[in-house]
């Protein structure tokens, strides 16, 4: 079986996580596979994916991941690590946008350490999106190195999380 072919005959799973470790021009086409796996899921409740060191992630496939999750509604806790890939604001744009839509996420962890390309307008995505998030309580936000950033891209996060518990 492929991977993608075990998660669609693991139904009743509810917490999964994935460390891909391809730096390598495969990488995208395992990264939508997987996604389609997951997609087939629809009780788990804690998903885990480790990218980081990735090199060969695009934006385009990592905005098609991130269509294919919009169907995990029973989703609590996302934890995602893209470190060190060279995505852009329009690959975190295609991020935001599924989180949006996984209405009952209590908890989110995203790691975009040394994600060069991502700037203030990459997390005002991010910030517009996740403002609707009713269960949310609880964000853990890492952008370690990014010279990018600055204090507005921060203001937009904490102008949108104001209800938040922990950030």
């Amino acid at each position: 079986y492929s991977l993608s072919e075990a998660l669609k005959r693991s139904r009743i799973l509810q917490s999964i996580c994935i460390c891909l470790k391809e730096p390598n021009k495969i990488i995208n086409t395992v990264l939508v596979r997987l996604s389609k796996g997951l997609k087939e899921l629809p009780l788990l409740k804690s998903l885990c994916l480790d990218l980081a060191y990735c090199y060969g992630i695009s934006d385009s496939s990592l905005q098609t991941f991130s269509r294919n999750l919009k169907g995990l509604c029973n989703l609590r806790k996302i934890d995602l690590s893209f470190k060190n890939l060279q995505i852009t604001n329009k690959g975190l744009q295609g991020v935001a946008e599924c989180l949006r839509r996984l209405a009952s996420l209590e908890r989110i962890s995203l790691d975009f350490s040394y994600c060069t390309q991502i700037t203030d307008i990459g997390l005002n995505f991010l910030s517009k999106n996740l403002k609707n998030l009713l269960s949310l309580n609880y964000i853990n936000l890492k952008i370690l190195a990014n010279h990018q950033l600055t204090d507005q891209g921060l203001q937009y996060l904490g102008d949108s999380l104001k209800k938040l518990i922990s950030l």
